[in-house]
């Protein structure tokens, strides 16, 4: 015969464990900081049997299921008067694992050196002095008094046909008997190489709404290029 007491600790421990499975569910809690004032973050969280959200602020997610969660991103625009400030985060995409665990996720967005500002690049140098690609700041832009540039990129240049900027954030440029790409979040800096070089004679350099490059050929002027996106971010010979 089982003794009543006994009973009840068996119930008691059933119930316990039941209470301890219950709370041990996934948690997120997700931080999102440097948004600029009157924008909203681009943020869309994908899961686990066709889990997806859009998330727009800070916020603490519970109940999760356990698998891989992954965030996307999409460049935040602000526009101005004269030239836009873009925003990014520097991982457009992120990934963090649940299980039945409680996980911390931080997005910080800040402003693109490349932003706000004209950029331009000079075909020749004056004497004695070397090519140099220069960005000028949006509230130096209304006068019309010798401007010192923001940026200079010292990098070694030849000469600057054309300047272009992708969807990421980079600056591709034209340079005699080179397409150059210089990575979006060195373009604060001075002295930049760039990250990507390909052997073409270009100019007018141009991107589509699907990221591949297009070109005027510097040589035949009748003739028109276009090099794929997939084929675009790595140095080499003609693409």
């Amino acid at each position: 015969m089982i003794r009543p007491s006994l009973i009840f600790f068996l119930l008691f421990a059933a119930c316990c464990s039941a209470l301890i499975a219950q709370s041990q569910v996934g948690v997120l809690n997700i931080t999102i900081s440097g948004v600029p004032a009157g924008q909203s973050p681009l943020l869309k969280m994908t899961g686990p049997k066709g889990f997806s959200r859009d998330i727009v602020r800070s916020e603490k997610l519970t109940n999760l299921e356990d698998g891989v969660y992954e965030f996307t991103s999409d460049i935040i625009v602000q526009r101005e008067p004269s030239v836009s400030k873009t925003f990014r985060l520097t991982n457009l995409t992120s990934k963090v694992t649940i299980k039945r665990d409680t996980q911390t996720v931080n997005f910080v967005y800040r402003q693109m050196p490349g932003s706000d500002k004209i950029w331009l690049g000079n075909q020749t140098a004056p004497a004695n002095q070397n090519l140099q690609i220069l960005a000028f700041s949006d509230e130096n832009l209304g006068s019309s008094s010798t401007t010192t540039p923001s940026v200079r990129l010292t990098s070694k240049v030849t000469s600057i046909w054309s300047l272009a900027f992708d969807a990421l954030g980079n600056l591709w440029t034209a340079d005699a008997g080179n397409i150059k790409m210089y990575p979006w979040n060195k373009l604060g800096d001075t002295n930049v190489l760039a990250s990507v070089t390909l052997t073409h004679e270009a100019a007018s350099l141009a991107f589509d709404k699907d990221g591949n490059l297009w070109f005027s050929d510097g040589k035949k002027a009748s003739k028109i290029n276009r090099i794929p996106k997939s084929r675009l971010y790595q140095s080499g010979g003609s693409k």
